[in-house]
């Protein structure tokens, strides 16, 4: 599929660009014959919806140091040009050595891009925290997004639920 090999393509050449502490990244990328790879840095530790479902809400101190070292990786990102469009718990990862790191840049947008990898209509991201503009199927997406969906995270951090818990896609995108 070549939107699937343009995404990845993209985010290839995103993560080898990125030299941020907190946002894992891409080391080398290739092709070997028909396989196509993408070799990125290990982080030895667990995403932060796994920390939630293992240990429990984080304390209000620990939620506002993740609010800022995310939000100083996002701004670095942004400042690249790049929204990340999918900031989410099972994004950002915490190592055992407590450091975070922000990954998944895969649908990462180029302020500058004029490659049009996703399909008119079609909501990228996941339900429980994309921005209400990504719902109305807004293309011109930019660092906004990026808070909304930090603060939906940071909420399920606090709380240990996500703010809209309905039952089907369309509920939760018109809550």
């Amino acid at each position: 599929n070549s939107v699937v090999l343009t995404r990845f393509l993209r985010e290839s050449a995103i993560s080898i660009t990125l030299d941020h502490p907190h946002i894992v990244k891409g080391l080398e990328s290739g092709r070997s014959e028909d396989l196509y790879y993408l070799v990125l840095e290990f982080i030895d530790g667990i995403t932060l919806q796994q920390y939630v479902s293992r240990f429990g809400p984080m304390p209000p101190d620990r939620v506002v140091s993740v609010a800022i070292i995310v939000s100083n990786a996002l701004y670095y990102a942004w400042g690249k040009g790049l929204t990340h469009r999918d900031i989410k718990p099972e994004n950002i990862m915490v190592a055992k050595s407590g450091q975070l790191k922000v990954c998944d840049f895969g649908l990462a947008k180029l302020a500058d891009a004029n490659i049009a990898v996703t399909m008119t209509g079609t909501i990228i991201g996941s339900p429980y925290y994309i921005a209400p503009e990504q719902v109305s199927g807004a293309t011109d997406l930019d660092y906004r997004s990026d808070i909304y969906s930090l603060g939906a995270t940071l909420y399920y951090l606090l709380t240990g639920h996500v703010m809209f818990d309905e039952k089907t896609m369309l509920a939760i995108c018109n809550a």
